[in-house]
């Protein structure tokens, strides 16, 4: 073998054995597969970030929604943003079907999401004029309803981090 290879490998493996180890996963329970109850299954918000921002700046809110299965979604399915108070949601939002309900912004995705596939969300956001460095803007979250599983959502929240 090829000792740059081997270095390579070496150091890849002390990397995953680091992150398991601060999670307190072992290596045989990190590569089980989880019990039917643990499995994620249908639509899910997966990642939500934003990045920290200055006051009297803007940011924007992305979401990661992933269609864990068993099937696709061909329906259209909606992602609700709900975004902080004392932040306000700008134009050029993504998906561009995106309207306002009260305090949160209701985004339509028409084709549905294959299988084993993700779809974004992206919200510009403003924070208003008495919002100082230093402060955490809680209460954002971003919520999807699973078309498949009617009653049935997901959903992940978010703060905004100002300074």
């Amino acid at each position: 073998m090829n000792r740059r290879w081997w270095t390579g490998a070496w150091r890849a493996g002390t990397a995953v054995a680091l992150c398991l180890a601060a999670t307190g996963t072992t290596v045989a329970e990190a590569a089980a597969p989880g019990s039917e109850d643990e499995r994620p299954e249908g639509l899910r918000v997966v990642h939500v970030s934003v990045d920290r921002v200055r006051a009297h700046g803007s940011t924007t809110v992305r979401a990661l929604i992933a269609n864990h299965g068993p099937s696709a979604v061909a329906r259209d399915f909606t992602a609700t943003v709900r975004v902080p108070l004392r932040a306000l949601a700008l134009g050029g939002h993504f998906p561009r079907d995106c309207r306002i309900e009260e305090a949160e912004l209701a985004c339509t995705f028409p084709k549905g999401l294959p299988l084993l596939r993700t779809a974004t969300v992206l919200i510009p956001v403003r924070l208003a004029e008495d919002v100082r460095d230093g402060e955490r803007l809680g209460g954002g979250s971003v919520t999807v309803l699973d078309p498949d599983r009617p009653g049935r959502t997901h959903s992940r929240a978010f703060v905004i981090d100002v300074g």
